[in-house]
């Protein structure tokens, strides 16, 4: 997992200030859910998120995903990294 957002302190959104603790918690606890639900490594994970910067899409996407459950998110990164190309 690449975490982009070591350079800054907050990050600001549409409607939303998100600070780094927040996203970061949320990558991390979403990459362990991904995971699990596409029942792979932690290196095969980390290719993904890496491959398909799944980090940038949480941060892009923080200021809809705080407001939804952990399997609305993984669903929404499901279709994205499919529709980038990955098969199961």
């Amino acid at each position: 997992m690449n975490n982009k957002l070591t350079k800054n302190k907050t990050t600001s959104l549409p409607g939303f200030v998100a600070n780094e603790d927040q996203v970061l918690y949320m990558q991390i606890r979403i990459f362990n859910k991904l995971r699990d639900r596409l029942n792979i490594s932690i290196d095969e994970c980390n290719k993904l998120y890496d491959k398909y910067e799944i980090d940038e899409f949480i941060l892009k996407m923080f200021d809809l995903f705080h407001m939804c459950g952990d399997d609305y998110i993984i669903n929404e990164i499901i279709k994205y990294i499919e529709y980038r190309g990955y098969v199961k």
